[in-house]
């Protein structure tokens, strides 16, 4: 079910992941475009990085795009190795790039994480950050 303006709080920002991305890119999800149009996305230097690590030259405009987008906080290596450790992220299949996008929405406070990885999305909502259509049963 695609994502509905009354979903929305009136603070809410979310932060997409790189998978998730590239599957908007290809695909145009209905829920992304209309965070996209409500100005509800914010970015992450991460995400940016991997997707010019693996894009080809038709993701360029997206990408310089996606430049133009507040950013949330980058966590320092020391704050991410405190969650790692404080929640028990180890096993838990995410990466470490994962594990900064979830540190910088936790130091943000008001961000969210939207993501088609199931794993990555488990753990984002067990840390309360999770957003609603993140696809967990």
């Amino acid at each position: 079910m695609p994502l509905r303006e009354e979903d929305l709080s009136s603070d809410m920002k979310v932060l997409i992941d790189t998978a998730t991305w590239i599957n908007h890119f290809f695909h145009k999800d209905e829920s992304v475009q209309m965070l996209l149009t409500r100005k509800r996305v914010v970015g992450h230097p991460y995400v940016i990085g991997e997707l010019i690590l693996g894009s080809n030259r038709s993701l360029d405009f997206a990408i310089e795009e996606m430049r133009k987008l507040p950013q949330i906080p980058v966590a320092t290596s020391k704050e991410v190795f405190t969650l790692i450790e404080e929640q028990k992220l180890s096993g838990k299949g995410i990466g470490l790039v994962d594990v900064y996008l979830l540190a910088g929405c936790l130091i943000d406070g008001s961000t969210q994480l939207l993501t088609d990885d199931k794993r990555l999305a488990k753990v984002a909502s067990e840390l309360g950050i999770g957003f609603f259509g993140n696809g967990i049963d």
